[in-house]
């Protein structure tokens, strides 16, 4: 994580923070995201992006579906804090080592649902999320793509072909155990069956998803960073 932490510290430079600003994970899963403590200026996030997964292109499309969420469905996303020049991602070159993209974010305070002193998960949490993730795909079966939009597509070559985004499910997953261990090799049999055409319905229900570890809970459930992978 060193050298994520010197990306993200370097990044600060393109957005004029103090000179004592600094960052300290919070959590590290596709990306890093780190909070951002600057005595100038009120608290914000940082996503360093993890390497080779998503072009600039895509990232910029992501965070133009954030804004169009924000404004058009209702849907409480942070909004995006540019650098000095005015980049929504900025690309930080380390010295022979790869560029990474980063992206700042408004900060906005909350816990994981039921994560809060004393809570618990109950069924209204399942509620919020589950009409937030409804107006989200409400809103993307009717949005206009800008012109220049790009994200890849959970489609079977994606999952499950000979090069796909993430480790074959065998590596990726971890193998459950007991009386689940028979429903985990039917999942994965039928999910990869060879019937000549790729299989999305499934597929798009298991990776276009919202989750409780995407989500904060305050005054009612919103997204943070991470809301499209």
């Amino acid at each position: 994580m060193d050298r994520v932490t010197a990306c993200a510290q370097e990044a600060l430079r393109r957005y004029d923070c103090h000179p004592d600003a600094s960052v300290t994970l919070l959590n590290v899963s596709e990306n890093a995201t780190f909070l951002v403590s600057d005595p100038g200026a009120e608290p914000s996030v940082l996503r360093v992006h993890r390497l080779g997964y998503h072009t600039e292109q895509e990232i910029a499309s992501e965070l133009t579906w954030m804004d169009a969420l924000r404004a058009e469905a209702g849907v409480r996303t942070p909004r995006v804090l540019p650098a000095a020049d005015g980049q929504r991602v900025v690309t930080v070159a380390q010295d022979g080592r790869a560029a990474r993209h980063c992206v700042r974010f408004e900060f906005l305070p909350g816990t994981e649902p039921g994560g809060e002193p004393g809570g618990r998960l109950t069924g209204r949490h399942f509620e919020e999320l589950g009409e937030i993730t409804a107006r989200m795909h409400r809103h993307a079966r009717g949005w206009a793509r800008p012109a220049g939009f790009a994200r890849f597509h959970w489609d079977y070559a994606a999952a499950f072909g000979d090069r796909p985004v993430f480790p074959p499910v065998e590596i990726y997953s971890k193998p459950w155990s007991g009386q689940h261990a028979e429903q985990q090799v039917s999942i994965i049999s039928y999910l990869t069956r060879p019937t000549g055409r790729p299989y999305r319905g499934a597929l798009e229900s298991l990776f276009s998803r919202s989750r409780f570890s995407d989500a904060l809970h305050g005054s009612g459930i919103f997204l943070r960073a991470r809301i499209a992978r």
